[in-house]
Parts: C-alpha cells; structure tokens; sequence
C-alpha cells in the first residue's frame, strides 16, 4: 500500500495492492466476515466519459444472465455519483495463465488437456446465455485449484467502450483477437472460439500463434498477421493440434460453435483418443481431474497464496462483524446465495457439455430493453457458493447488500424488498446448495446467547425511494420494519423481521417476512440469518423473496437497535427500529 491509497473504499477495508489494470488500481479487501475480495477502481479518464456508469452498471448486469463454475461473481460497486467508481468482486488467489507460463513454461500435457476441456466448456457456458466474453486471452484465465476461472467477463466492455470513446481503436488484446475483430471491431462467439484457440497455443507453447519465441511485436504487427498470416502450432501436441487449428481459422463460420467444441474435447477424452491417451479414457472430464492436472509447482504456488490471502484477510478475534460503513448502491441487486445446476430457458436446444458432475451453467432470461424491472448484476474472481462439485465446494460468496429485483421462469416478476439491515452475505455455500437452510452450517449453540435485552417487538419506519426511476430503482414511498426477537442460543430460530414496502403507483406491499436465526453475538452485535422467506403480501404470486441474508445489528441502547451506518441497508429502509411497549 502507498501513502495515497485511502483505508477503505465504499466501506471496504484495501489490505494491500493487487496491481494495476485496464480499469484502474485493483486492491486486495475482504467482507466484514473475511471473504476475500479484489476492488477495482475506475480510473478518473474513463469515468469522466458522460455514459460510463450507466455503460458501466449495465455491463454489469449483463454478467449476471452467466452463471457458471468457470466465471465469478461482481459483490458490490459504487452507487450512482459516487468517486471514484468502483466495483469489488470475489478474488481468487491464483496465477493467471500468463504470468504462469511465463516464469515456468509452458503447460504439462496432462495440464494442457484438461484446460482445454475446462475452458471450451466456460465459453459454452457463457455463449449458452446468449453473451460473448470479448477479451478471452492468457491473463483473463486465472489457474484456480479446483478449476480455471474466466475473469473480466463483461465488465471489459464497458472500459474498452471508453478507450474508443477517447483515443479510437478495436476492442480486445492484439495477438489474442480473431481476424474480424481485427479489421472491424465485429465482437461475436466465433471470435471468442478464435481466442481460445490462441490461448491453448501460448499454454502448449509460451508464445501466442502470431508471435515468434522472445520476440515483442507491435499491435499494428500482430493485427496484420492475424488477419492475413496463418497461426504457428509448433509445439502444440498433434492431436490438440488439429482441433486448435479449426479454432483458428480465419472465417468465422469455419470455427466450431463453443458446445461442439467442448462435446468433441469430452468424447475424445472418453474414448481416450490420441491426445487424452495418457490420462485414460473419462479422466479428463472426472471429477477433480483438473486439481489432480496442476503440475506440483503450482500446488504450492496455489498453498502459499492461499494461505497469505487467509493471512491478510483476517478479522480479528475482538474485531465485531458489521457493514461497510457506508451506503450502498441504491436499488441494486441482491444476489441469490446458491445457484441451481439446471439447464435454463435460454439452453433449449443447446447442451453445455459439463464436465464429469460439474454444474451445468444457468442463465436468468434477460429483461426486456425498458420493462420493469431488470435484470440484476453480477461477475469475477474469489472462492465461491456455487453448486458443489466433484466433492470440493469453492467457497465463493454471492453477496449484495441491496434489494435485487429479477426475472425468473421466462417471465418478468418483481424480487419483494427484504428489510436488508446491514448486510446480507451466504455463507456454508455447501450445505445450502440443495437450497434448504442447515442447522449444521450455524455455529454450536454453546457460543453466546441472544439475552432478555434483545427480546421484544421493534418497529421503524424509512422514507422508501419515492424519486427512484422505477425501473434500475424501484419507487416506493414507505418501507416499514417489524421485528421480533425471543431469547435463542446460537444455531436456533430468534424471531422474525416483517417488511411492508409500499410501491408508488399501484400501492402494492412488495416487502419480505423472513425467518431468523441466530448465527453470532459479540457484546452488542448481533448476527442473524434469514432462513426463510416470502412475500408480505402472500397473495401477490408475482413477488419473490429470497433466503439466506445474512444481517448483522446493534443495540445500541436498551430501546433501540441499529439497522445501518450511514444508511448501509436497502434503499430507502430505517436507519434504526425502536423497541415497542409491551
């Protein structure tokens, strides 16, 4: 960290430097329960582009239509006018294939082989919902224990749409683009199909397919060779060879579709074809087949980092869970905490050729341009709560501290508004991903107990957000908060927090009951997790209310308890609710 950089940032502890990238410094930070998180700030140039954040805050809701094992969750970003912008993500402490390659060289065989499977599969994943990665090259694959992880999917577009904007020019990485992208800015799946063909080349053979070992062409250099030059395959196993080839081609309609080419990587390694012969026929796509591919340097690379991101993101013992201190973004999403393996509307006649029982991806059908409401956001690196695995659940957090409004079964459907006290995080991803809650994943109920003092009825009332567009923030003009405790040990239900949140226009309650259980107590503080939840008004079978918020409180007197700092809750909520006489 430098003197300049600031303690935190929208509330967020920065814990060290991460490096900097095309969108602006990038911090290493965690959530207030020690989650790691990667917090990116948007540099004052491109932000200064009068439709950056609403280019901004769209391409991040575009993300969230992907969710897959192979890409990752946006956690939070800067509210509307907020300085600088930012946007903090889940982090993963791993390599990225091309600083990898670069210090140790190029990857093992058996390495290559199941990064090609993995990788064809994430782009079937995200081409499955409809979207393109864009900017697929060696350092957007970051070499994760349990898998190999897209990053910057999405988020790109709204920075390199910016660079255009300043300085003119193609969107993407030069050496890494397919020719079409190269000559005329065209962004589609056949391009995203190119680039991995280009990746897998510079993972079998340190250097990308236009380039010469030790040699340090010019953009302009490589353009021309990828439009009009063929790719050099020296060194790339024969069998991977030929089908990197058809990947490189230089019309588009002459690549294979993302699915076609993941379902020829899954059968060739079934068969135990030419180049998957050495792992045996089915390995490749086995459970855990990529952790047991990681050749034993990077094990160890992955246990140190591992370890120094644990290290550097520890909440003291003394140290109270709470919020981030400040606002969050109004009216943005509230992310579900699990994420079903189902094949959605969007995959109809598409198959995601998921590896082994790894989960296929799911893809929230879009909102309408101009319906209400849409889509929430979503994307990055961390360790997370997605379905589990080949039994090794990443512990990636799907987090927001805001109410999410959604689309779901094909039809647009409004998420009710849940009080969101001061925070709400999943967590014990692996015993929810059946959706239920778990008693087991709550701590003993030999730590503290909720006590007497706690115990009563608590009423407060918020301003709703009666100026809110009524589409990215929904317009309400009350938001009323009952909750009642009872005294619980840690681990058992301790009462329950209605919401009534009235909509402008048509009068609708579209608040949340929720279920709470008790998950900790630290002097004063509090936390509880929502374990069930349905709409207020049970009758309106167009709302959806969603489990698994995490809430952390205070009490700061005998009469009052604190739902947020300056205003760390859904927009529009109380800032506190009052004990009721009994």
């Amino acid at each position: 960290m430098e003197a300049t950089d600031p303690a935190a940032i929208g509330g967020y502890p920065l814990l060290a430097r991460l490096g900097a990238g095309g969108m602006g410094q990038v911090y290493l930070s965690r959530t207030p329960t020690g989650r790691p998180l990667a917090l990116k700030t948007v540099r004052p140039d491109l932000a200064a582009a009068s439709d950056f954040e609403s280019r901004f805050s769209s391409e991040i809701r575009t993300s969230d239509r992907v969710r897959s094992s192979w890409t990752v969750s946006v956690v939070d970003f800067s509210p509307p006018g907020h300085r600088p912008q930012w946007l903090a993500t889940e982090y993963i402490a791993a390599p990225a294939l091309a600083d990898w390659v670069t210090a140790h060289g190029p990857l093992p065989p058996a390495t290559l082989r199941v990064l090609a499977c993995e990788l064809a599969a994430a782009l079937a994943a995200v081409h499955a919902c409809g979207l393109t990665h864009r900017d697929v090259k060696p350092s957007n694959v970051l070499l994760g224990r349990a898998r190999p992880v897209l990053i910057d999917f999405g988020i790109a577009r709204a920075v390199d749409d910016s660079r255009l904007t300043i300085t003119g020019g193609v969107i993407g990485s030069p050496g890494y683009m397919a020719p079409e992208q190269a000559a005329q800015g065209a962004v589609t799946e056949a391009g995203d199909v190119f680039s991995l063909g280009a990746v897998l080349v510079f993972a079998a053979t340190g250097t990308g397919p236009f380039e010469l070992p030790g040699e340090q062409p010019s953009a302009a250099s490589l353009l021309y060779r990828i439009v009009h030059e063929d790719a050099r395959l020296d060194g790339v196993p024969a069998g991977l060879a030929q089908l990197v080839a058809r990947c490189l081609a230089k019309k588009p309609q002459d690549r294979p579709r993302s699915e076609e080419l993941a379902a020829s990587l899954r059968r060739e390694a079934d068969a135990g074809g030419s180049w998957a012969g050495a792992f045996g026929a089915g390995t490749v796509r086995a459970t855990g087949a990529w952790e047991r591919a990681l050749p034993p340097g990077l094990t160890a690379d992955l246990a140190a980092r591992e370890a120094e991101v644990a290290r550097r993101c520890a909440v003291p013992p003394d140290h109270p869970i709470s919020g981030p201190p400040t606002a969050p973004p109004h009216g943005g999403p509230h992310v579900p905490t699990t994420i079903e393996a189902v094949v959605p509307p969007a995959l109809a006649g598409r198959t995601v050729p998921a590896l082994g029982s790894y989960p296929a991806a799911s893809c929230p059908p879009a909102a309408t341009a101009g319906t209400y409401p849409p889509e929430p956001p979503d994307s990055f690196t961390g360790q997370s709560s997605l379905p589990s695995y080949g039994g090794h659940q990443p512990a990636y957090l799907r987090a927001r501290r805001r109410i999410r409004w959604m689309a779901a079964a094909c039809a647009l459907t409004i998420a009710a508004v849940a009080t969101g006290l001061l925070l709400s995080h999943p967590f014990d991803a692996a015993a929810r991903s059946n959706g239920t809650a778990s008693s087991s994943s709550l701590p003993s109920a030999s730590a503290p107990a909720l006590s007497a003092k706690w115990a009563g009825v608590w009423t407060g009332a918020g301003p709703g957000t009666p100026h809110a567009d009524g589409q990215l923030h929904p317009r309400t003009n009350s938001f009323k908060v009952i909750l009642t405790l009872h005294t619980a040990a840690v681990g058992e239900l301790a009462g329950k927090q209605v919401s009534h949140v009235t909509e402008v226009g048509t009068g609708r309650d579209v608040g949340c009951t929720e279920a709470l259980a008790l998950r900790a107590v630290r002097g004063t503080t509090a936390t509880f997790e929502a374990v069930t939840s349905h709409p207020t008004d049970r009758a309106d079978t167009s709302l959806q209310c969603e489990t698994h918020h995490l809430y952390v409180v205070q009490l700061t007197d005998a009469g009052t308890i604190t739902l947020g700092e300056e205003g760390a809750q859904s927009a529009g909520a109380p800032q506190a609710v009052h004990r009721t006489p009994s």
